[in-house]
């Protein structure tokens, strides 16, 4: 339906696709939503400016998809890119890249504790 009256490359379709994934995430369908995190991710260019913050919410959200699957380089990787994306037009000390950066910092413990006994705690 949408199809129909908005252009096939349009912010929309980026906002549609980062909230399907939301909604595959909170199910526990990862692959499902990374599969639409990605789709976001490959339409930006075309329909955000380089700065939008929206980006940095499909990399995020991209990135917790690969931390809860123990794809933690990935992860990392992906909120790197989301600080990064932040930052092109927030300060460091904006209270929404200190918590990008905390997310990540959460991510790398994740990881040691899974290297160094198996599972990590649910409270990481």
């Amino acid at each position: 339906y949408a199809k129909e009256f908005l252009p096939e490359k349009h912010d929309t379709f980026v906002l549609l696709h980062n909230n399907i994934g939301y909604t595959y995430y909170e199910e526990k369908q990862y692959l499902i939503a990374l599969n639409h995190y990605s789709q976001g991710l490959s339409l930006a260019p075309e329909c955000l400016s380089d700065d939008d913050t929206l980006i940095s919410t499909l990399l995020t959200n991209t990135a917790l998809v690969y931390s809860d699957i123990k794809r933690f380089d990935e992860a990392i990787e992906s909120m790197e890119k989301s600080i990064e994306q932040l930052r092109k037009t927030l300060p460091d000390d904006d209270e929404k890249v200190i918590h990008e950066r905390t997310l990540l910092d959460g991510i790398k413990r994740k990881k040691i504790l899974h290297e160094v006994i198996g599972e990590p705690s649910e409270y990481f």
